[in-house]
């Protein structure tokens, strides 16, 4: 079945750049979209590859908890660290982030999400 497998795989690749594609949107600093059914950590890699940008961001509602659950990672040209700036801005707002200079997450508040987004892109300049 190892075929059979390996073509599901590439469909639902296929799928994922699909929708990146059509929900990307940009902005100067960053990439970025919501997700609505897979997981953001997954699809954030490939808003950084489409993208052409040096960040990728990608959230994803936790609707139970009335927050977004964000994913960021860096190209290997971004020469900021992102978790350091990540950190301040969600706890700022509300919420909590970090993690690595390429690579890391927050959870922001729902009502916060558009002014994370449009802080972190400032910040990236």
């Amino acid at each position: 079945n190892t075929f059979e497998f390996a073509q599901i795989q590439v469909e639902k690749l296929a799928s994922i750049i699909g929708k990146v594609k059509k929900s990307m949107k940009l902005m100067k600093n960053l990439a970025y979209m919501e997700v609505l059914d897979s997981g953001a950590s997954g699809a954030v890699n490939f808003v950084l590859g489409l993208s052409g940008k040096d960040v990728g961001v990608a959230y994803k509602e936790r609707v139970d908890h009335g927050i977004y659950a964000v994913s960021i990672r860096g190209s290997k040209s971004c020469k900021l660290h992102l978790g350091r700036i990540v950190n301040p801005l969600a706890t700022s707002l509300g919420g909590s982030g970090g993690g690595h200079d390429k690579a890391c997450g927050a959870v922001i508040p729902k009502p916060k999400i558009k002014q994370f987004l449009k802080e972190f892109n400032s910040k990236l300049a």
